[in-house]
């Protein structure tokens, strides 16, 4: 019991509910073309919530894996072809979030097709697995089975060799930023980007008594993107003609910027002394159904009219009610799903893996 609540760090299980309450509300944005739109009422809160929320978020939750993943200290349980070795954790957890996922998209099927109809074309309707908010889970998945490897590789770069290779990695991210052209593998190089600075930042100690210069860090990145994000939303100088572009590179997906916010603002958790809370410890523990569900329900605030592009012209007292409403909404479905999935399907999946693995 005393190793769960030491690995289950309160003050970092708060930030995941933090960053998770940010990724819904930001979606919700989006497909409802607050962000889209040149001014609106909402504009303000669309790029608080976009540059310095959800996207940095997304860049904490990779760091906060690429952390917890680099403490791993499993070896190889055999090797392929008595040559590459295999590491049983790692496909263990590969299978774990592959169940998940599934069972999330089954019931987001079932959901969205009995409302919406079997040929509907609508984005966040359709049958792509992976597609619109769903796009961290490939690579996810890719990191889950890669982190033992990478593992051993940063533990035999020096320091000047891992730093070069961040550099390079660094100079990759912001050629697929300045292109802005969304797939797998510039989201790979993004996670890998991120891997490679969290471990060097521990290999150096950086874990460790920085707290502060990270949360300087993280709130001079949030100011700039935010700041400079308004500038250009508002201003009406000639500037204006490039202004969705440069939105694009400081809000976008593959924003550098946001994923150095992200990246510090994990570090500045990570040293927060919090006593251990039992309640946030177990919402904390629903966080990912959020975010695999949250397209599932938004379905369903659309069918009841609720959520049909209408957001741009709402007042921001309306914007930010629905807002909440479909948050709070969200991680109760997220809580009654969960506790189904725990109780069902994971029991039915640990005994297939005992029997069918472990076994071997």
């Amino acid at each position: 019991m005393q190793t769960e609540k030491k690995e289950r760090q309160s003050n970092i299980e708060l930030l995941r509910i933090l960053l998770m309450a940010a990724i819904p509300i930001y979606h919700v944005m989006l497909y409802n073309g607050v962000w889209f739109h040149e001014l609106n009422p909402n504009t303000m809160i669309g790029i608080v919530v976009s540059a310095a929320g959800a996207i940095p978020a997304d860049y904490c939750f990779i760091a906060m894996s690429s952390y917890f993943f680099l403490k791993d200290r499993s070896t190889a349980n055999r090797h392929l072809f008595g040559v590459i070795p295999i590491y049983k954790k790692s496909i263990r957890r590969f299978f774990e979030f592959s169940t998940l996922c599934l069972s999330m998209y089954v019931i987001k099927v079932i959901v969205l097709r009995s409302l919406f109809g079997y040929n509907n074309t609508e984005y966040f309707v359709d049958f792509y697995l992976m597609k619109g908010t769903w796009w961290y889970v490939y690579p996810y998945l890719c990191l889950i089975l890669l982190y033992p490897y990478l593992n051993e590789l940063q533990k035999r770069l020096r320091p000047v060799v891992h730093f070069g290779l961040i550099l390079a990695v660094s100079a990759v991210f912001v050629r697929i930023n300045y292109v802005n052209t969304m797939g797998f593998w510039n989201d790979c190089v993004g996670f890998l980007l991120v891997y490679l600075l969290v471990s060097f930042l521990v290999k150096l100690g950086g874990d460790k008594g920085f707290r502060l210069y990270y949360g300087v860090f993280t709130i001079a990145c949030g100011v700039f993107l935010v700041g400079t994000c308004c500038y250009v939303k508002f201003q009406r100088s000639l500037l204006f003609d490039k202004g969705d572009w440069i939105l694009k590179l400081l809000a976008g997906r593959y924003s550098f910027v946001a994923m150095i916010m992200g990246v510090s603002l994990f570090f500045f958790f990570l040293q927060l002394k919090m006593p251990y809370r039992k309640g946030v410890n177990g919402l904390a523990g629903y966080t990912m159904f959020v975010f695999l569900l949250q397209d599932t329900w938004m379905g369903v605030f659309w069918a009841l009219g609720k959520c049909d592009n209408q957001y741009v012209y709402y007042s921001t007292k309306a914007f930010i009610f629905w807002g909440l409403a479909y948050l709070i909404s969200t991680f109760a479905v997220a809580v009654i799903i969960g506790k189904l999935y725990k109780k069902w399907v994971k029991p039915l999946w640990e005994r297939v893996w005992i029997n069918g693995f472990e076994c071997e």
